[in-house]
């Protein structure tokens, strides 16, 4: 028996901690060093063509948040995630116009069911089952009439040690983590 705690004890200790060192990520990531022309996005318009409001996750900020020499003010930001030159930023944007551009450090797919369980069920009128059930009907037959799903979106903001907060923004098949400042440095 006391050979069997011992080796438990050694297992134990010797297993890696999966915790992140987050002073090193926020050193390691590189201020991103490109801008968009006039602060135009230009995939906002093809992707927000078929909805009646925004496809991205809405962040309200109440206090600002630090990345390095990037400050983002209080306000309403839709959370775009793009890809440029084989790296991932999040793009914080306000009225469609990019605002801030901002290192992701980790990317990763969301779980299969995660949408279902964590997005409320929408509640609709008899009137708007009616009408939705109509739409699908012809668009079977109708292309131009179908009805395209928007992107499935959700986001979640974890504070962390040493005045660290790490965005998750999770958009269709992939979250992707953002990392930065409560207090500036």
């Amino acid at each position: 028996m006391r050979k069997l705690l011992i080796i438990l004890a050694i297992v134990l200790f010797s297993l890696p901690t999966f915790a992140e060192d987050y002073r090193k990520i926020y050193r390691d990531t590189p201020v991103p060093d490109f801008a968009y022309l006039h602060g135009v996005d230009p995939k906002h318009f093809f992707e927000n063509k078929d909805a009646s409001y925004s496809v991205y996750p809405l962040l309200r900020l109440s206090s600002p948040l630090y990345y390095k020499t990037i400050t983002v003010l209080p306000g309403y930001y839709d959370l775009s995630p793009r890809e440029h030159e084989g790296k991932d930023y999040v793009l914080f944007k306000q009225n469609g116009l990019v605002m801030h551009i901002l290192p992701v450090f980790k990317k990763e797919i969301v779980e299969k069911d995660f949408y279902k369980k964590h997005l409320p069920k929408e509640k609709m009128p008899i009137t708007a089952k009616i009408g939705t059930a109509f739409h699908k009907f012809i668009g079977k037959f109708c292309k131009n009439a179908k009805r395209h799903p928007v992107a499935k979106t959700y986001l979640e903001v974890n504070d962390v040690e040493d005045n660290f907060v790490v965005l998750v923004v999770y958009y269709d098949d992939f979250k992707y983590y953002i990392l930065m400042r409560a207090v500036r440095l």
